[in-house]
């Protein structure tokens, strides 16, 4: 009894298609282990400058700036011969300035130049990755 029409054996032509797919999907598939592979690299890379980004811990601290002088007294005496109650207790409290934040100009100064830095590295490192990728690409295409 001869076989079932759909288990008939393949024609050369079929046998090439089938061929053909398996190729492709094998292809297909490195590919994406590829990708998936140079994603990983990538987002470990990331994560390394991530980890190295920089802080107001890496940017040396510089002794804050001296105090301003104390503004001059608006209170006229009288013509008495003491001073008013008024004077007296501004003299002895000490004005003080408000005290500057932490991290001041030069530090924040500081902590954007090395911040522009490690973006250049980045951007270098992404021109270097995306040079790698185009020269691939081309060698396979040839």
């Amino acid at each position: 009894m001869p076989p079932p029409s759909h288990l008939a054996a393949q024609t050369d032509d079929e046998q090439q298609w089938l061929d053909e797919q398996i190729d492709n999907n094998a292809e297909v598939a490195a590919k994406a282990a590829n990708d998936k592979a140079e994603k990983k690299k990538q987002d470990k890379v990331a994560q390394e400058m991530k980890d190295s980004e920089p802080s107001l811990e890496d940017v040396p601290v510089s002794p804050p700036p001296p105090a301003p002088p104390p503004a001059p007294s608006l209170i006229r005496t009288s013509s008495h011969s003491g001073p008013s109650v008024l004077q007296r207790e501004m003299q002895s409290s000490e004005v003080s300035a408000a005290p500057e934040p932490e991290g001041g100009y030069d530090d924040v100064m500081a902590l954007i130049e090395a911040n522009r830095k490690k973006n250049e590295a980045k951007r270098a490192a992404q021109s270097e990755r995306n040079a790698a990728i185009v020269a691939s690409f081309e060698a396979r295409g040839t």
